[in-house]
């Protein structure tokens, strides 16, 4: 079932509790600490365009609020910062998932 576009976005704390223990944790196994590895790059890459997108729409969104009618596309900027949040929520969501799944069996 495809996740709706409400859901693409939403991070549990939980979630997050887990992204912190999978951030903190090191495997004795190499192909687990290799994917642990694999996965904080993804979420990193994740966090930093996330990061880039909401100082985008902020700085533009500050500019236009006191009457600056510049040359940027809030609504561009906007989908942008939409889509890398729900990147990053989905990779949260998934790497918490797989971690809670390891760190069960």
């Amino acid at each position: 079932m495809a996740e709706s576009w409400e859901q693409r976005a939403t991070i549990a704390p939980a979630d997050l509790d887990v992204l912190a223990r999978l951030t903190a944790a090191r495997f004795t196994d190499a192909a687990q600490e290799a994917r642990r590895l694999q996965w904080l790059d993804e979420l990193n890459s994740a966090s930093a365009c996330l990061s880039r997108a909401v100082a985008t729409l902020s700085r533009h969104a500050i500019s236009e609020s006191r009457g600056s009618h510049s040359k940027w596309d809030m609504m561009e900027d906007s989908r942008v910062f939409y889509d890398a949040l729900a990147r990053y929520a989905t990779l949260v969501r998934d790497a918490a998932d797989e971690y809670q799944r390891l760190s069960s069996a």
